[in-house]
């Protein structure tokens, strides 16, 4: 909803489904609906694989499908989650 602030978690597990005991580099890439690089996008440390943040969206963002993508720098693995912004 705009005017809000959502809280955004990525957490990055090992193949028994265990956090990483590491500090993992990413590259979040948020878009707003008309597609424009939105804010909080960039590079993050993930300490012991989780990354939290908030992402606030203003009263005047565009409302529609937002995309909110996670890029494991190291290999590249991506993860993509779509937000609807009312």
């Amino acid at each position: 909803e705009r005017g809000k602030s959502i809280p955004v978690k990525v957490l990055l597990c090992d193949n028994a489904g265990q956090p990483l005991d590491a500090v993992v580099p990413l590259q979040i890439t948020i878009r707003d609906a008309q597609g424009r690089i939105a804010e909080k996008s960039g590079y993050y440390g993930a300490a012991h694989g989780l990354l939290n943040f908030n992402l606030d969206i203003a009263p005047n963002d565009a409302s529609g499908e937002w995309r909110i993508e996670a890029t494991e720098a190291l290999s590249g693995q991506k993860v993509v989650r779509m937000l609807v912004v009312k």
